[in-house]
C-alpha cells in the first residue's frame, strides 16, 4: 500500500472508528509481511499521530525495515514461529530459516534495549505433535533472556474457505501433512465447534474488526483469504455501515456459523482444546502441558534457573543436590546446543570459528556453567587438582570472551572469584 493511500485510509478510520469506539487497535498485518513494506516505519508513525495503537506481527525471517519500524514506536511486536530446530520449523515455516529467526530476535531485543524503545514483544509459538518438545522449551528459555513474552498455542488451520473443505472432505492434499500434525485433530476442533454452532448469532472477527487490503479492499474477516469473498472494492467509497451491512448478509458467514468454525478461529473452545492437547502430549511422551490460563507450558525448565538453582545449592550445602541439578543442566546444554558446548575446549572451538552468540551457539553464561563443574570436582568429589585444570581454562575462557560487550559484566562478576579459587592450595 503506497503512503498517499494509507494517509486517505487513517483519515477515514479516525472520522469512522475514534468516535465509534473507546479504543481502536490499528494491526498493520493480515496475510502478509510488514518488514517487506520500504515505508513501514512512516506507516507506523502516521497511525500513531492519528490516535491509534499499533501492532506489528512478522515471522521475523527479514529485517531490512526492522530498526525504522521499531523506531516508530508500535505498541507491540508479535513473532510468530514454531520451531526451535530447523528440521522442526521448516515443517510449518515452508522457506524459513530459524537460525536467521534467532538472530533477528536477538537483533529486535538489542534495538529496544539499546534504544529504550518501548514496544512489547509477543512470541507467538504455533504447537503442533512435532514441535511440542524440546523446541518449546529452548524457545521459552530464549525468550526469557531476551525479556519477550512467550505465548504457546495450540494451533488450527486456516483459511476459513480450507475448513469449510475439511468439513465436506475436500481438505486440499498440499496441506494434509502439517494438518495430521495438529495436537489437537482437526475433526476434533469441527465437532466440538459445531456442537455449540448455536451458542452465538454473532462473530467477534465481523463484528469488532475489520481488515483492508494492501490495494485497499475490504475483507470479510481475518480468517478469509479469498480475495472473491471481499465485501468492498475500495475501503475509501465504502461507509462503514454500508461495509457492516455485506459482511452480515456474505454467503460464507452463513456456513461459517451454522457449523461453528468461528468459534475454531475466536478460540471459544480453547479450554476442551487444551485438555485434549494434554492427552494428545502425554501419548507422544512430552513432559509439557498446557495450564488453564492456555498462555504458559508447564515443564519448561530454563537454562538460567538451573544455573541459579545450582549456584544457590552450593552456597547451602546441599553439594549432592548442586550436582544433582548440574546434571540436569547438561543434559539440556547438550540438547541446545550440542555435546561441544558441554566441554570448554568445544566452547573454545567455536569462538575460534567466530561463534561468539551466547545463546545461540554457546551457553548463555559459560563461566558460571563451569565454575560450578570446578566447584564440585573440589569440594565434593575431592579432585583438587582437576578442579584447578579446569579453573585455568576457564580464565582463558574468560580472556576469550572480554571482547562481548554483552558478557563483559559477567566476567566482571565471575573473574576475581574465579582467580581466588584457583590460589587455593591444592
Amino acid at each position: 500500500m503506497d503512503v498517499a493511500l494509507f494517509g486517505k485510509i487513517l483519515e477515514k478510520l479516525q472520522a469512522e472508528l475514534l468516535g465509534r469506539y473507546s479504543d481502536v487497535f490499528l494491526a498493520l498485518y493480515s496475510w502478509g509481511e510488514p518488514l517487506i513494506h520500504p515505508k513501514i516505519g512512516q506507516l507506523v508513525s502516521m497511525s500513531r499521530q492519528a490516535g491509534f495503537r499499533v501492532g506489528l506481527s512478522s515471522n521475523l525471517n527479514f529485517t531490512r525495515n526492522l530498526e525504522s519500524a521499531i523506531a516508530a514506536g508500535p505498541d507491540e511486536f508479535v513473532v510468530s514461529l514454531s520451531g526451535f530446530f530447523q528440521d522442526n520449523y521448516k515443517q510449518s515455516h515452508t522457506n524459513g530459516d530459524i537460525e536467521d529467526v534467532k538472530v533477528n530476535l536477538r537483533t529486535l531485543s538489542d534495538l529496544i534495549t539499546r534504544h529504550g524503545y518501548r514496544t512489547k514483544v509477543f512470541l507467538h509459538y504455533h504447537c503442533y505433535t512435532h514441535n511440542s518438545g524440546d523446541d518449546i522449551v529452548f524457545m521459552a528459555q530464549l525468550c526469557e533472556e531476551l525479556r519477550f513474552t512467550f505465548i504457546p498455542g495450540i494451533a488450527y488451520y486456516m483459511p476459513v474457505e480450507n475448513m469449510l473443505k475439511a468439513t465436506r472432505g475436500d481438505l486440499p492434499e498440499a496441506d494434509s501433512d502439517i494438518v495430521e500434525k495438529l495436537l489437537v485433530p482437526i475433526s476434533d476442533q469441527l465437532k466440538i465447534a459445531s456442537a455449540h454452532a448455536k451458542d452465538s448469532t454473532t462473530c467477534e472477527l465481523v463484528e469488532n474488526r475489520i481488515d483492508i487490503d494492501v490495494d485497499g479492499a475490504v475483507k470479510l474477516c481475518c480468517s478469509s483469504f479469498d480475495r472473491a469473498n471481499n465485501v468492498a472494492h475500495d475501503y475509501l467509497s465504502s461507509s462503514f455501515t454500508e461495509i457492516q451491512s455485506r459482511r452480515a448478509k456474505a454467503l460464507l458467514c452463513g456456513p461459517c456459523m451454522d457449523q461453528g468454525i468461528y468459534r475454531v478461529y475466536t478460540l471459544k473452545d480453547y479450554s476442551t482444546w487444551r485438555q485434549l492437547a494434554n492427552e494428545r502430549l502425554a501419548d507422544i511422551d512430552s513432559p509439557l502441558r498446557f495450564t488453564d490460563t492456555g498462555e504458559r507450558i508447564e515443564g519448561v525448565e530454563g537454562e538460567i534457573p538451573l544455573l541459579s538453582a545450582a549456584v544457590r545449592l552450593m552456597n547451602d550445602g546441599n553439594l549432592d543436590d548442586a550436582r544433582s541439578t548440574k546434571c540436569r543442566l547438561d543434559a539440556l546444554i547438550e540438547r541446545k546446543y550440542g555435546a561441544a558446548a558441554t566441554t570448554i575446549s568445544g566452547i573454545m572451538m567455536r569462538l575460534r570459528d567466530g561463534q561468539k552468540l551466547l545463546g545461540a551457539r554457546l551457553p548463555q553464561n559459560p563461566l558460571l556453567y563451569f565454575f560450578i563443574e570446578a566447584a564440585l570436582l573440589r569440594n565434593l568429589e575431592g579432585r583438587p587438582e582437576e578442579s584447578r585444570l579446569l579453573l585455568q581454562e576457564l580464565q582463558v575462557l574468560a580472556d576469550i570472551l572480554t571482547d562481548n560487550v554483552e558478557y563483559r559484566p559477567h566476567i566482571e562478576a565471575l573473574r576475581p572469584i574465579i582467580d581466588d579459587w584457583f590460589s587455593l592450595p591444592v
